[in-house]
């Protein structure tokens, strides 16, 4: 395989909550099914990843899903609960540095915009943009993340230097999502919701009857007054409802 110069910085998530979103996107992106060069497949095998390699990571990834899971559980979690969950994620977390930097991050046959959806950012080469058109700012970066009870946190920012919320003048945000069901082609897919936000961090709940579920949603800055200013939609995002 083709190595490339990419660097970025430590991409891996300090907070639990930030991890368990990573690691389940990771996995989401490689078991994707595209086309390239008229063949299709799931892309851990278009980006030539050993099966045993994926496997293992898929596998583990599950475990460590269950364990999360049950240490959320605060009422009913033991400190053994916890300390089992704390060693998981150090494992894992050693593992998918290891297998990253082997397959995806300095790999040429891994597009750069799967990488971005993967969570592993190639160092920026552009200053942030200022507020402005949808031509200077492109698609937000838009992050989910469970709060418990069905409700997922939501969080727009414009570049990926940034870490707190950020909204465009004269803008709102928008997210287009379905809530299972198979994964959406395009937010203008049949069947597709829409929530608007004032805010660039807000809140959604999903219904507890949606527990376990998997939220799909693309996320861009809708212009309050002109369409034609609307953002790009981001590539497609999804977290499964706790």
């Amino acid at each position: 395989m083709t190595k490339t110069g990419t660097t970025s910085t430590d991409y891996i998530p300090d907070k639990d909550d930030d991890f368990f979103n990573f690691d389940e996107q990771l996995v989401v992106v490689l078991e994707e099914v595209t086309e390239v060069g008229g063949i299709t497949q799931e892309n851990w095998k278009h980006w030539k990843i050993d099966e045993a390699k994926f496997k293992r990571l898929k596998e583990d990834s599950l475990a460590y899903i269950k364990l999360y899971k049950k240490v959320q559980a605060k009422k009913d979690r033991t400190p053994a609960d916890v300390d089992t969950h704390r060693e998981a994620r150090k494992d894992l977390e050693a593992y998918i540095r290891k297998f990253v930097n082997q397959y995806i991050r300095y790999e040429d046959q891994v597009p750069r915009k799967q990488k971005i959806r993967m969570g592993i950012l190639p160092k920026d080469e552009d200053p942030s943009t200022v507020h402005g058109s949808h031509l200077v700012t492109g698609a937000p970066l838009v992050g989910l993340k469970n709060k418990d009870g069905s409700v997922i946190d939501i969080l727009f920012r414009r570049t990926k230097d940034q870490t707190r919320a950020s909204m465009l003048k004269g803008f709102m945000a928008e997210i287009s999502y379905q809530i299972g069901g198979t994964q959406p082609p395009d937010p203008d897919a049949p069947g597709m919701k829409s929530e608007i936000s004032g805010k660039a961090h807000f809140q959604f709940t999903a219904g507890m009857n949606n527990l376990g579920k998997t939220f799909f949603a693309f996320g861009r800055y809708k212009h309050k007054t002109n369409k034609t200013l609307n953002t790009p939609w981001t590539n497609i995002m999804q977290i499964t409802i706790a």
